[in-house]
């Protein structure tokens, strides 16, 4: 509606003029161009209130008509998709059937409404029976389907930076390049220009290349893709649009060009112990045949009979067949001549065993002609299809190659690989290189033995190089990450020739390498498990120091692993002698604990290695510094230290928290008490004696002095007490330990006669006692 210059709307004027056109010409109409919707609160919308009121010829007034309007934002925009096409990245010769491909989309977006946030793309492939064939399924997919897999996995979604519009769109698709694969367009399409303002200001056009489309041709002539397309804006809410109503469909069809198959000769068996090749001659039965004649023909006869000269060496027999077939069909009459029947007797089967003769490298040609019970012939063939043609099958081995082997740190990797080089020699092609591997040396005297190759290295790997001097050869190259280890690593290499079933050519395997070692280092220095310190069980100063390595004792191919043990007392002078001093390959370490004296040992058969330390201190209360290094051939070393404090090397033995607790059912007193003394750290020793009062038999005599009861064991062997309460029973005595870990164990001990005392007397292996004494109140 038209504003007046200080506000308000304009009135409209009673036009008379009436049209045709207009349904309801006396009908008054005013439009409100644009209305200013908020967007927060969402969804967005506003509340209008129009009035109108009239003036007649005399210049009066009506009254006001009032109504209410609400009006709400339009919908999120659509993306429209403009074309769509799959382009090809790689096409494969048959048998091959997948086709690497790219979808290139172009859309429109328009900028006018608001910008994008998001583009995204879902899409179905299809097997079609012809070019543009809808699919079956037109519901919309949870991704964009990239092969005919069925698998959904991800949506292709763009990504548009707000706050850099001049931007290419971003996308976490694998492969997109946001520089490469997505181009701003024109309004027309025609021209790319940079991203922003100068693609216009309303509509705008991109063209997105979405990489990683795998399209099989092996069980259909076409393929069809379904596409749908949404948007999201940038502004908030983020409103995201509905998915294109109908999808845009794609075709595509095989790319591939057909290929021609060439006549293949047959190929016999390899020749046997007598030179001679085999093969298996097969025939349709004829109606009326009594049996069988064989005619043969040499590659050679036909060639001389037409005045040809032998054949170049380097064509297929594919080649060679069809010029014998050509020989053949121009005078089939004439080169009967040249056959010559096999077999005297008629042969009644309709396949028969035929040899092909020592060193021949002709291609043989056979007839078959039936014969009837009246010994007459078949005519003679007059087409070639009726020939059987067979040859016998070459073997060229590869020349032996030469391997190199060379171990390296990968400093990327942090740990040791090998580096192996395999250069194959004049002759053969090779078409791909075996690598063995094997850890036991006498696996590697022979290649059979060596197992099945760890690696298979041919042209599609990176180190694969063909070399044209001096002669052609192969150059592979590789590295590999056998387990770590201080044994050999043998490695020898196979070269392969390809099998080629148009040259009569069989794959064949070189001699094996001479066999090549290196010894591929652990990672980590020499394995050294932390020091273990216990009593010795002799003397109160005896302390046994105990440790395990998985380090090997022989020495290895780079040298022999070092160990250094070390117990010297603390603050003893420079010059006194250490308890212990050993520095010598590891191998020269003992296996028998020293009678006198401290020492070092190992103990053979056990897996890790043990080893074992015995400090005899002369003074109890001497302090000892402890150090063992192992050092492998690399001069990587692991060190564990330890200190043995003064005094003894065993805990103290410790009871605590005495509580004694009267029992109704069944009668007696339970004393209880916790000790922190570990169970399998020497043999402590606890015993429980009671005190019983003594008995006056008659009245006026002496008392009698009754025997205490005791119990006395070894810590360890302390029952564990059973479920529930204590059990009636005869005992006057019982002692358990509580279930429960350490540091902390529970003890009772059950009485069920009177007593005076309550003795818990704990002993440590060196003598040390803790006592506690209970009475009966």
């Amino acid at each position: 509606m038209n504003q007046r210059d200080s506000g308000g709307a304009l009135p409209i004027a009673v036009n008379y003029f009436t049209s045709p056109e207009d349904p309801e010409p006396n009908r008054l109409s005013a439009i409100d161009r644009e209305i200013l919707i908020p967007s927060n609160p969402a969804p967005g919308a506003r509340t209008m209130k129009y009035a109108v009121a009239h003036q007649d010829i005399y210049g009066q007034w009506s009254g006001w008509s009032t109504i209410n309007s609400t009006i709400v934002q339009p919908p999120a925009d659509k993306v429209r998709i403009v074309s769509a096409e799959l382009k090809y990245t790689n096409i494969p010769t048959p048998p091959n059937a997948k086709c690497a491909a790219n979808l290139v989309v172009e859309f429109l977006w328009d900028w006018r409404l608001r910008s994008p946030l998001t583009i995204s793309f879902r899409g179905r492939l299809h097997a079609a029976s012809y070019p543009g064939e809808p699919p079956l399924n037109i519901t919309l997919p949870a991704a964009l389907e990239t092969a005919l897999s069925g698998l959904f996995t991800k949506t292709f979604t763009l990504n548009f930076n707000v706050l850099a519009p001049d931007d290419p769109p971003t996308s976490t698709w694998i492969g997109y390049d946001p520089t490469i694969h997505c181009i701003a367009l024109n309004s027309s399409g025609e021209q790319a220009v940079t991203f922003g303002s100068a693609q216009g200001q309303e509509v705008r056009r991109y063209r997105v290349t979405i990489p990683g489309f795998e399209l099989n041709f092996a069980s259909t002539g076409h393929i069809g893709l379904a596409l749908w397309a949404q948007g999201q804006e940038a502004i908030p809410f983020n409103r995201t649009g509905a998915w294109s109503d109908q999808p845009s469909l794609i075709a595509t069809s095989d790319p591939r060009p057909p290929v021609i198959t060439p006549d293949i000769v047959t190929l016999a068996s390899l020749p046997d112990a007598a030179g001679e090749a085999h093969a298996v001659l097969k025939w349709s039965a004829s109606a009326g045949a009594e049996g069988y004649f064989i005619y043969e023909t040499t590659e050679t006869k036909l060639r001389r009979a037409v005045g040809d000269p032998e054949p170049d060496p380097d064509q297929t027999l594919s080649d060679r067949l069809k010029k014998l077939l050509n020989i053949f069909n121009a005078n089939p009459i004439a080169r009967r001549s040249e056959f010559v029947r096999r077999n005297s007797r008629l042969i009644k089967d309709t396949s028969a065993d035929v040899t092909l003769p020592r060193g021949s490298t002709a291609i043989h040609l056979f007839v078959v002609l039936g014969v009837s019970a009246g010994q007459v012939e078949a005519q003679w063939i007059t087409s070639s299809d009726a020939l059987y043609a067979f040859a016998v099958p070459r073997v060229p081995k590869p020349a032996t190659p030469m391997i190199e082997v060379v171990p390296f740190l990968d400093s990327n990797l942090n740990l040791y690989r090998a580096k192996v080089r395999v250069t194959t020699r004049k002759g053969t092609i090779v078409s791909r290189i075996d690598l063995h591997r094997v850890r036991v040396d006498d696996a590697a005297k022979e290649l059979d033995t060596m197992g099945p190759p760890v690696m298979t290295i041919d042209a599609l790997n990176s180190g694969w190089t063909p070399k044209a001097e001096p002669d052609p050869h192969i150059v592979a190259e590789v590295q590999e990450t056998p387990t770590g280890s201080w044994k050999r690593v043998w490695y020898r290499a196979a070269a392969w020739s390809d099998e080629d079933p148009l040259r009569g050519n069989l794959a064949a395997r070189s001699p094996a390498s001479t066999a090549a070692w290196a010894v591929i280092p652990p990672a980590t220095p020499p394995n050294l498990t932390p020091l273990i310190l216990e009593w010795a069980g002799g003397g109160l100063g005896d302390v046994l120091v105990k440790w395990t390595s998985t380090t090997p004792l022989k020495k290895t191919p780079l040298g022999s692993h070092k160990l250094s043990i070390n117990a010297k007392r603390v603050g003893a002078p420079p010059d006194e002698i250490p308890l212990i001093a050993f520095e010598n390959d590891l191998n020269r370490l003992g296996t028998t604990q020293p009678m006198t004296g401290s020492g070092a040992w190992r103990i053979e058969g056990t897996k890790p290695r043990e080893y074992r330390a015995i400090v005899r201190r002369a003074n109890v209360t001497d302090a000892v510094q402890l150090a063992i290094r192992i050092t492998d051939p690399l001069g990587r070393t692991s060190e564990a230290l330890a200190t043995i404090q003064p005094g003894s090397i065993l805990p103290d033995p410790v009871l605590s928290g005495f509580v004694l607790k009267n029992s109704v059912t069944p009668s007696g007193r339970i004393l209880e008490w916790v000790s922190p003394t570990p169970l399998n750290i020497g043999s402590y020793s606890l015993r429980v004696r009671v005190i019983r009062p003594s008995i006056i038999l008659f009245p006026n005599s002496p008392p009698i002095l009754q025997p205490p009861i005791t119990i006395e064991m070894a810590l360890a062997d302390i029952p564990l007490d059973e479920p529930g309460p204590v059990p009636s029973g005869t005992d006057p005595l019982r002692v358990r330990r509580m279930p429960g870990a350490s540091p902390q164990f529970s003890y009772y001990a059950f009485v069920r006669v009177p007593f005076t005392q309550i003795i818990v007397r704990l002993t440590s292996p060196d003598g040390r006692v803790a006592q506690y004494i209970q009475l009966p109140s």
